[in-house]
């Protein structure tokens, strides 16, 4: 079969919307809020189209075969993407940005992973496999996203990354770093095959990131959180501290009050006595 523009698209537009909604399931589970469907149905198909159509003039082109112009693919994704949060979620720009980035980041890596599955070589010129291949490679990688968002909800990732995202101390290095995550896998994966490491398998590359990922920042956030907790816990022992006191100067101007008030009893007895 002879792959053009527009079957190539095509194709394309099948994936897209797959790796779309993988992209709606991971941003959820990060941001810990729903997005709004109207949102979601109106900036489909613009999203669609755009990178179907980009993506077929990148593989006509041969980018894929740089590694450099790969990275500059993944930042292309990661910007429409944010542009996407910033319009489905209505996040802040310098938070959709790093949000996109991490989300983009876990499909790439989703991707990836079906290699484990994918055992068989296909011949992408002959129209069954083509097909089959796309199916295996979209619905595999739909299926393992639905089971890492399980285990990131599990995991109370949203709880922790909203305290990294809207905290205010040490975000600019960590979000710098998460910005850098495309580069850092990709140049793993292109210094394995050529140092001919793992057996060339970029599925096991991308499993090592991921959770050389997960390990290190699940650190740095729940540290935050627990931060975040015994501040908030000092907080509340302080005012409960300062509410004790208030109770008991209440109670010292109560006596003080009872106090006088049986002085002047006893003066205002005394007086009616003498008078008598």
């Amino acid at each position: 079969m002879e792959l053009t523009f527009w079957n190539i698209t095509g194709f394309n537009l099948f994936g897209i919307t797959v790796q779309f909604l993988q992209q709606i399931i991971l941003t959820r589970v990060l941001l810990g809020k729903a997005a709004d469907r109207k949102r979601i149905l109106i900036f489909l198909l613009p999203y669609n189209i755009f990178l179907a159509a980009f993506g077929a003039v990148e593989f006509l082109s041969g980018i894929f075969a740089h590694v450099g112009l790969l990275v500059l693919h993944q930042y292309l994704y990661i910007l429409v993407w944010c542009a996407g949060i910033r319009y489905i979620y209505k996040e802040k720009r310098k938070n959709a940005i790093v949000t996109s980035a991490v989300v983009m980041f876990l499909v790439f890596i989703m991707e990836d992973f079906t290699g484990f599955f994918v055992k068989q070589n296909y011949d992408l010129s002959v129209a069954s496999d083509l097909h089959r291949y796309i199916v295996l490679e979209v619905l595999g990688a739909m299926a393992i996203t639905v089971c890492a968002a399980g285990i990131l909800r599990h995991g109370r990732v949203s709880e922790i990354y909203s305290t990294f995202l809207y905290g205010e101390c040490g975000r600019k290095g960590w979000r710098v770093l998460l910005l850098l995550l495309p580069v850092i896998q990709n140049t793993m994966i292109y210094m394995v095959n050529e140092k001919k490491l793992l057996n060339n398998s970029n599925p096991v590359v991308s499993l090592l990131s991921f959770l050389l990922m997960y390990g290190v920042f699940n650190y740095v956030f729940r540290c935050e959180l627990q931060k975040k907790q015994i501040t908030e816990q000092s907080a509340g022992i302080r005012q409960q501290e300062l509410y004790i006191q208030n109770l008991e100067s209440v109670q010292r101007e109560m006596r003080l009050f009872r106090h006088d008030y049986k002085n002047m009893i006893i003066q205002a007895v005394s007086r009616q006595g003498t008078g008598k």
